[in-house]
């Protein structure tokens, strides 16, 4: 009897232990996720376009049909994540927790920026001259590490090294200025955060060659791979920047301080004048236009009706001298009046043509100082030498105003007004009066503050700088014209 009960009991246990288990696996899926909720945010809510999510921080808490709740962090296979980072503004992710085959959601926002862009300005050098580069980045959604690659013309310079004057302060910059390949080096930057301001990240110096018979080489700078990213630790690559690099002779050019321009007075119905120009020293091509008020719009036609004009005289650039304006005044007089008055002889020693209005009525390569011709019944004996500046062409006489220099310790920081009609502006740094050697920055007509760094401690330096404006000549090609030089002299701490 006792027998037949203990293996009713054996029985029944092995029963039991069959069922328990799916009872209890039974129970524990009836208790399903119904709830997610944000614990903490993830570290990093700013991206750039194309960047990955980066859930690192992130904590949630579920909610349980039966009341329970749990924490679940970054990481958990169960979470999943929806987004769409293609285009810039404010874009919802979606977090979705998964368990029991029931699925659970929350949304986060992030912000979404366009993604850095790098620039660098084209620049204006002598043969011979030492020049800087500067690096910008603009629509900075933050960086924390950089690697890029410089290439640039070997047949035209020589790299010299890299300077971090800007947004990265005394952070360390790591290049292969003196190790690299000719051709190329690279530049390496890690920070311990992002950087998201925009400004200045480097400057590249170089050594323009003397012997060399290119007018124009090109520097680039690029991204390397995925040595460039972000907090998130997303690559982000940079579109390519060039600058294109205007290489001159080390002959300066002459401006023409004497250019004018003569047109005598003529009777109404009578053949206009001839114009005639003085000081056109390099035989440039000369055009002309005409206008009713100086300041007014000039055209190719030559006036018909009685009054006084003004006209306007371009030479063209030579090889040896920058082109030039010159304005003077005529009248057309009545056949009935005393018409004993000349035109004014006017002038403007100038190394900038401006954009001409109209078309030309013709062309001279007059240099000397005959007397116009053409078909003129008027007696005109008299003329007058008064000198008419045109505005607001940058000229061989135009100043920067208010050039100050302030010392610093192994650097001098200058400043100057800014001039409206400038392009730009040429600052020339020398140990000699002279500037036999010297060291040429060029800085673009938003700026009117510079650093010059790396110089000698206690040394006394001289620093120059002169506007520049670029047109268009008669032939469309743009033409640099320059100011005149303003010199000072300041001591380094």
């Amino acid at each position: 009897m006792n027998r037949r009960r203990w293996v009713v009991s054996v029985v029944i246990m092995m029963i039991l232990s069959i069922f328990r288990p799916v009872t209890l696996v039974s129970i524990a899926a009836s208790d399903l996720p119904t709830s997610l909720e944000l614990v903490t945010e993830p570290l990093q809510k700013e991206y750039c376009v194309g960047d990955e999510f980066n859930e690192r921080g992130l904590s949630l808490l579920v909610g349980y049909s039966s009341g329970n709740t749990k924490i679940i962090n970054a990481g958990n296979n169960n979470l999943s994540y929806e987004y769409d980072f293609s285009n810039a503004g404010t874009h919802a992710v979606k977090i979705s927790y998964t368990e029991n085959e029931k699925t659970v959601s929350i949304d986060f926002n992030v912000t979404i920026y366009e993604r850095p862009v790098l620039s660098s300005g084209n620049v204006f050098v002598v043969k011979g001259q030492v020049f800087h580069i500067p690096i910008q980045i603009s629509k900075n959604c933050g960086v924390m590490g950089i690697q890029l690659q410089v290439s640039y013309d070997s047949d035209c310079f020589i790299p010299l090294s890299v300077g971090n004057n800007g947004i990265l302060n005394s952070e360390t910059v790591n290049d292969s200025v003196s190790t690299s390949d000719i051709g190329s080096y690279k530049i390496v930057w890690g920070g311990s955060e992002n950087i998201s301001t925009d400004g200045e990240l480097f400057d590249l110096e170089f050594l323009c060659k003397e012997d060399i018979d290119k007018k124009e080489c090109n520097i680039e700078v690029s991204s390397v791979g995925t040595g460039t990213y972000n907090e998130g630790y997303n690559t982000i690559t940079f579109e390519k920047a060039t600058s294109t690099i205007s290489i001159e002779n080390s002959t300066i050019k002459k401006s023409l301080d004497e250019f004018a321009v003569i047109l005598k007075d003529w009777e109404i119905g009578s053949e206009p004048s001839t114009p005639t120009v003085l000081g056109n020293l390099g035989n440039g091509n000369v055009s002309y236009t005409y206008a009713k008020q100086e300041d007014g719009e000039y055209g190719s036609s030559i006036p018909q009706k009685l009054g006084t004009y003004f006209i306007k005289a371009t030479v063209d650039e030579t090889s040896e001298y920058y082109g030039a304006v010159a304005v003077g005044t005529f009248s057309i007089t009545s056949k009935t009046g005393n018409n004993a008055a000349t035109s004014d002889l006017g002038g403007n020693n100038s190394e900038s043509t401006g954009q001409q209005q109209g078309q030309n009525t013709g062309t001279t390569n007059n240099s000397g100082t005959n007397q116009a011709s053409g078909n003129n019944s008027s007696d005109n004996s008299g003329q007058s030498s008064v000198v008419q500046e045109i505005k607001p062409y940058v000229t061989s006489n135009t100043k920067v105003s208010g050039f100050k220099a302030v010392k610093k310790k192994k650097a001098i920081v200058v400043n100057w007004k800014k001039l409206s009609e400038a392009s730009g502006y040429e600052i020339q740094i020398s140990t000699k009066k002279k500037f036999k050697t010297l060291t040429s920055y060029s800085v673009k007509s938003t700026k009117n503050k510079l650093k010059i760094k790396k110089l000698k401690s206690n040394k006394k330096y001289y620093i120059r700088i002169r506007a520049y404006q670029t047109y268009k000549d008669a032939s469309g090609v743009d033409r640099n014209s320059y100011g005149k030089w303003v010199v000072i002299s300041k001591k380094t701490k």
